[in-house]
């Protein structure tokens, strides 16, 4: 290789995973914290913006998901409440 030429280095094919922390993602509140997070090390420059604009629309599906189960839960409430009354009359 020329002396002018940059040097290419190149990662090993299974590089060393970091140790991964576990976070909880159970409710709105965890996904919105994790999402804010995630901007904040983009805004810093500690996260790509690509990967951090992945975990986004991954944190924003998972938001979804667990919104619309509540939801589901709620409505499944009202309607045995309303069936109760029904009854009851």
């Amino acid at each position: 290789m020329p002396p002018d030429e940059p040097r290419q280095e190149y990662l090993p094919a299974n590089p060393p995973r970091p140790q991964q922390r576990r976070i909880k993602l159970a409710t709105l509140r965890d996904v919105q914290r994790e999402m804010a997070r995630v901007y904040r090390d983009m805004r810093n420059g500690r996260l790509d913006p690509s990967d951090g604009t992945k975990l986004t629309y991954t944190l924003a599906t998972l938001g979804k998901l667990i919104e619309t189960g509540e939801l589901e839960r709620r409505v499944e409430a009202l309607e045995l409440q309303q069936e109760r009354n029904r009854c009851e009359s």
